[in-house]
């Protein structure tokens, strides 16, 4: 993390009030098996 001198807050989210990091998690690896697995034009 920088800090500049412009700096007024630093916002932690440690229990998932400002993200849903374990849904954002869920998301990103379903998106990832889906996307290998289809079908193509070779398969």
């Amino acid at each position: 993390m920088i800090i500049t001198p412009g700096t007024r807050a630093v916002l932690f989210d440690l229990d998932g009030t400002l993200m849903d990091h374990e849904g954002a998690r869920d998301a990103a690896l379903l998106s990832m098996v889906c996307r290998d697995h289809e079908p193509t034009a070779d398969q």
